[in-house]
This record gives structure tokens, sequence and C-alpha cells, in this order.
């Protein structure tokens, strides 16, 4: 199973030079992409080229804690308190939502591709958002796996609230 499979790639890559925005999330979105058995030359391109990501690492948060990073993307950060647990996953068993074992570590690729998140555990890049002639917001971790629906709620919020930021 792929999380990006190639007819998935070009519709997105298609939707995105129309300007459609898009948010991304999952455990796998950067690692599946840049997969070690074979080096794919689409999924690598569209990771580059659409989601502006280049993948960092895998397994890389135990804690699930998420972080806000500065960017100058004012609709995630805000000029709080870097260090602060903005968000958590679950990463452990529970009755909600599957456990997430391991999350991507993704890194911004090309210009107006910044971090917004970070791993608070390890400060490794959490998601990444581009602004160009479309937006995307990529997650390496599963939206619906935060610990509340506030902080679902929340995110999406913030997502929406990019998409709408200088048009």
């Amino acid at each position: 199973f792929k999380a990006f499979p190639e007819a998935l790639q070009i519709r997105l890559t298609q939707y995105a030079s129309q300007g459609g925005n898009m948010i991304i999330s999952g455990a796998y979105v950067a690692s599946d992409l840049w997969e070690p058995s074979g080096i794919d030359a689409l999924a690598r391109h569209f990771a580059r080229e659409t989601l502006n990501i280049r993948f960092r690492s895998n397994h890389a948060s135990k804690t699930g804690e998420v972080m806000v990073a500065p960017s100058p993307y004012t609709a995630f950060y805000k000029g709080e308190d870097l260090g602060e647990t903005a968000y958590s996953f679950r990463t452990g068993l529970n009755l909600t939502v599957y456990p997430v074992e391991s999350p991507d570590a993704l890194e911004p690729a090309g210009p107006e591709a910044y971090t917004i998140f970070r791993y608070r555990d390890n400060r490794l890049s959490a998601g990444v958002a581009y602004r160009g002639n479309y937006r995307v917001v990529t997650l390496g971790f599963p939206l619906e796996t935060l610990e509340t629906e506030e902080q679902q709620a929340r995110l999406v919020k913030e997502c929406l609230d990019f998409f709408k930021t200088d048009k």
C-alpha cells in the first residue's frame, strides 16, 4: 500500500496547478515518497515540487508533542512562547484512535516553504507550509490522531486562515 499512488500524485499536482489548496497529513507522507526499495523519481518530484517537502526521518517523535516554529506565516506563528506544546497526538494504545508509531520529519523544499511545527522532543520539523500559486500544509503526523477535537478544529482553522492569507 502506498500513501500516494502515481494516479493520486498526478491528480493532486493538477489540483494544485489550478490554485487548489491542500492539507496533507499522515505518518508516512514523506517517507513513503522516499522509499529505500528503489528510486521513484516521480514520487520525489511530487514531494519537492507539489508538496514542497523533503524527507528527513521517520520515527521522528516518541512523545507526540508538537510546538509552533517561527515562520512568516502568521496563521500558525503568532509570536507565542516557543517550546510550549501546541498540539499532541496519540502515540500509545488508546480507545479513541490508532497510535502513531512512526511520524515523519520533513523539511521545506524551495522558496516560500517553511517549517511551521516541530516535534518538542527533538526539534525535528513536524509540519511545512508552502505559499505560491496555491497553498499546501503538510504534516508528518495524522490530523485525526490529535488528542482532542478542540486541537483538531484549531489546527484546521489555522490551515484555513493560511489559505485565505494575502488573497
